[in-house]
């Protein structure tokens, strides 16, 4: 009887070779795994093995960065169609902030949910195959994604991220401030008054029957008028700006369209009652279909921060078995109910939290919801064995972990594909600041931070990731037990298979583009000195075209490029 060729170790160091690749060996890639050999006489060590179907668990993991994710649209729109042409299937779904609904999208599309108008109206189909992809390059048509983010308040989106700059915005800036110094400090407006050499009825002059008497009438009547006025701009402001800069309802529309029963022709003004509405019922049905088809489809994955319980969250829909590992793993995973008995299995679990199937979309919402920018989304959660819910605020899942590859690998995916909006090369740290000598403005800095802590949190994930499988790969007796004794239990043996498949070698694919083209906020386009203009469908179309080269870096053991 002849045995199996053994792979040789050279073929092994390829395989776990640091280095850029193209879409194909990434895929090729993906149809092997690392395995823990057992030796003849004992031992062992590691060995290539053909990975199947049955095997197989990929991942996609969806990193943050508001809009920079339009970047890893592109890339998606060019990995999942030959993803189908190979026959390899996307078994979970994770992800945080804008990849939350980048990850959405894809879901939608999975389930056959998808928006019709996209396919069947001529004025709005657009020149891509994956819906996620044809969503982003219709909002931008125009130029005017934001409108689609934030709604009527986009003027701070331009303002935000363009500053006020130079022409018609600075001059209109100049002349409301000027009326508002006016309104609110009636010395200046007396003093201007007077300067102006009217004297006839309107004052009478020093020394004059009653003139102090006079004045002071004056005074009092143009303080009491800047009170008022000062009132109502305090009440206007902390009426729209109270809680957050921009409405989450924008969103939430533009995702309750984004259904087979949706309308993406313009940015729909509905009242929020009807917005929640036609959200919850999307939710529902798609939850539904999920239940009804979950063996066929992918598992969907969202993260968000729990800041009433003050940690990460993970909204799932996963099979009985992905749901037990992550709580044996200690996250808090919420799942999605059921309307009917498929939720029943994940009941047997005493740690169990659930989310009602309607408040899906919400959860989108929710881990994009950056805080200060937009509201934060009060989402009820119950116990396995009460209806109860206790409300929970979230915010923006990048806030304690914007990378969501040790989610996936938890989950149990056996390959991750690592989708990011920030360069992977390291920067010199010589390198001059882009604005020169200009300060940053409060939103700017704002905005750079948060920018800053997402870029580092994926870093510092793949980092762990990376030399976690670097020392499996030294050590690949940690792989996997000796071969059980004939003695042992069934059980016993299967829980030592359990325990060595827990510490297995996941290979990691990243994508990110080679410098960072977009701000984090820039939806309507980045300008840079007046002479470079780049807008959301040139970022999209950059991730469509970086796939078509060896831009994907396998970091399996090395996390990224020039890093040790």
């Amino acid at each position: 009887m002849g045995n199996a060729k053994k792979t040789t170790r050279q073929e092994i160091d390829r395989y776990l070779e640091p280095r850029y690749l193209s879409l194909d060996s990434v895929l090729d890639d993906i149809e092997q795994e690392i395995v823990f050999a057992h030796g003849l006489f004992g031992g062992g060590g590691l060995d290539l093995k053909p990975c199947g179907r049955a095997k197989r668990k990929l991942a996609l993991a969806i990193s943050g960065g508001g809009a920079g994710g339009v970047y890893s649209a592109g890339a998606l729109e060019a990995i999942l169609p030959r993803l189908r042409e190979r026959g390899i299937a996307v078994d979970i779904l994770v992800g945080t902030s804008s990849g939350a609904v980048n990850g959405y999208g894809v879901f939608v599309e999975s389930l056959g949910k998808t928006n019709p108008q996209l396919d069947e109206d001529p004025a709005m189909k657009q020149p891509f195959r994956s819906y996620i992809a044809s969503v982003w390059s219709y909002l931008d048509r125009d130029g005017k994604a934001s409108r689609w983010v934030v709604g009527r308040r986009s003027w701070l989106i331009a303002l935000v991220s363009r500053g006020i700059g130079a022409g018609k915005r600075r001059l209109a800036l100049g002349v409301f401030f000027l009326l508002l110094l006016l309104l609110v400090n009636p010395y200046l407006f007396v003093f201007l008054f007077l300067a102006s050499g009217l004297d006839g009825t309107a004052f009478l002059r020093p020394g004059d029957p009653g003139f102090l008497a006079q004045y002071a009438l004056h005074f009092s009547v143009l303080g009491l008028g800047a009170l008022v006025v000062l009132v109502v701009l305090a009440w206007f402001l902390f009426r729209e700006f109270g809680g957050s800069l921009f409405s989450d309802m924008p969103l939430l529309r533009l995702l309750a369209n984004t259904g087979p029963n949706g309308d993406l022709t313009e940015p729909r003004f509905w009242p929020r009652e009807q917005t929640v509405d036609r959200a919850r019922v999307l939710s529902r049905e798609l939850v539904a279909e999920w239940y009804a088809r979950r063996g066929a489809l992918p598992e969907f994955i969202v993260t968000a921060t729990d800041i009433s319980a003050g940690r990460e969250c993970l909204f799932t829909l996963v099979r009985p078995e992905t749901y037990s590992r992550l709580i044996e793993r200690e996250w808090m995973a919420v799942q999605f109910d059921s309307d009917t008995d498929g939720a029943k299995e994940y009941r047997e679990h005493e740690n169990a939290l659930f989310a009602q199937s309607e408040d899906l979309l919400k959860t989108v919402v929710a881990s994009s919801a950056v805080p200060g920018a937009f509201p934060t989304q009060r989402i009820g959660i119950y116990g396995a064995s009460s209806r109860r819910d206790v409300s929970h605020c979230f915010v923006d899942g990048g806030v304690l972990d914007n990378s969501p590859i040790h989610i996936a690998i938890d989950a149990g995916a056996t390959h991750v594909i690592s989708l990011e909006m920030h360069p992977l090369e390291q920067h010199d740290p010589m390198e001059s600041d882009e604005r020169g000598k200009a300060e940053y403005s409060l939103f700017q800095a704002a905005l750079k931070t948060f920018t800053a802590v997402l870029d580092r949190a994926t870093v510092e994930d793949v980092r762990r990731t990376a030399a976690w499988n670097r020392f499996l790969a030294q050590h690949p007796e940690s792989l996997g037990q000796a071969k059980p004794p004939p003695d042992k239990t069934a059980k016993a043996q299967s829980e030592q298979a359990a325990a060595a498949m827990g510490r297995r070698i996941v290979p990691l694919y990243r994508i990110a583009p080679r410098e960072t083209p977009i701000g984090t906020v820039e939806f309507d386009g980045h300008y840079s000195a007046g002479k470079r203009s780049v807008v959301l469908r040139d970022l999209l179309r950059r991730g469509v075209v970086d796939m078509q080269g060896e831009n994907i870096w396998r970091a399996t053991t090395r996390h990224a490029p020039g890093a040790e």
